[in-house]
């Protein structure tokens, strides 16, 4: 069969889309990955920017230190084995290398200043360059690792930067204290940073009253739904009697216990989360419809103990080629069916 479509007379003609091959790596992609985000880690994409940027500092400000014949031929071939070494980085898979295997990009211009000041004695005013580092080391790697990291950085700076008297060694140790306190405040604002994400994160998907996952949750579960998988729908007895006689803060203590009760009774690999209101949902993977009915039978009797309320239950197994929501609103009818019993019961919905 023709796949060719009639094309309307004056019509544009569909643009041809080309074969999309690997871009180059270059400085260029560099920029784009720093502004766009990259899966790389961000130690990578720092320290590539690190480099970059040296080499920009450098570039545009070594001429004013007037370099003799040989220090331009030094810088030059120095300069040339860092494009090489960072054209090599932009290569590496990183996301398979440890996470300290990084401090290589920051410790690369470090490096490079020291054998410049040994053979063109040209890399006297760079010692800001150190204090970016270590502001790159701290956002991005251990605290650990900042502290074994200060021996070589020392090495280097000495190197790069003076003569060995005792006027240059307390700049030395003021300088090196300079760092460690840039780069261990950062790590400590990061590692809060990342451990705010990760409550925010957590909230994001978690009911606050019981403690269980929430509709949002729920609905990211339900999506990865397998056929064998059954869901269970538990809806408290009589709630809202319970809150009109009791009051809210009863209410509240119920549906408390009763998130603990799922928390608790619930089998390795089980979801719950709260369906809304008075209403649960259970994600039981690899769950026949006996079984489903087997698990609810033994919450009920756990929540016998803990509170004389009393709940129903509708339960329904996924087969396979069926939908998340079919089984959702299955295990929902089967559920109503179970109130209509009397409440305090199971029903079993046909497989969806």
């Amino acid at each position: 069969m023709n796949d060719e479509r009639t094309q309307a007379p004056g019509a544009r003609a569909p643009a041809r889309v080309r074969p999309r091959g690997r871009r180059s790596d270059g400085p260029s992609a560099v920029l784009r990955r720093a502004v766009r985000g990259s899966s790389e880690a961000p130690a990578v994409v720092l320290g590539h920017l690190l480099l970059l940027a040296s080499g920009a500092v450098f570039t545009l400000t070594v001429p004013l230190l007037t370099p003799t014949a040989s220090a331009w031929r030094a810088i030059g071939a120095v300069s040339a084995v860092m494009l090489v070494v960072l054209l090599v980085s932009l290569r590496l898979p990183w996301n398979r290398l440890p996470p300290a295997t990084a401090l290589v990009l920051p410790a690369l211009p470090l490096v490079a200043l020291a054998v410049l000041n040994l053979v063109g004695g040209v890399a006297t005013p760079y010692g800001g360059l150190w204090v970016l580092a270590f502001t790159v080391t701290g956002l991005t790697q251990s605290a650990r690792t900042n502290w074994l990291a200060l021996v070589p950085a020392t090495l280097t700076y000495v190197l790069a930067i003076g003569t060995f008297t005792a006027e240059f060694g307390i700049r030395v140790i003021i300088a090196a204290a300079v760092w460690m306190l840039v780069a261990q405040l950062l790590v400590r604002l990061t590692s809060q940073q990342r451990r705010l994400a990760g409550d925010l994160r957590s909230a994001a998907h978690t009911d606050a009253l019981t403690g269980l996952g929430n509709r949002r949750d729920l609905d990211r579960r339900l999506a990865r739904l397998a056929p064998g998988d059954s869901v269970v729908i538990c809806d408290l007895d009589h709630f809202k009697a319970l809150n009109d006689r009791h009051g809210h803060v009863a209410g509240d203590r119920v549906l408390a216990d009763f998130g603990t009760l799922l928390r608790v009774g619930l089998r390795d690999g089980d979801y719950a989360a709260r369906y809304g209101g008075e209403e649960f949902a259970l994600v039981l993977p690899a769950t026949t419809a006996a079984q489903a009915a087997a698990v609810v039978d033994r919450l009920r009797e756990r929540w016998a103990i803990l509170q004389p309320a009393t709940f129903s239950a509708g339960t329904a197994t996924m087969l396979s080629g069926g939908l998340a929501s079919d089984v959702v609103t299955a295990a929902d009818g089967a559920l109503y069916e179970a109130k209509g019993a009397g409440r305090k019961c199971t029903r079993t919905a046909a497989a969806a």
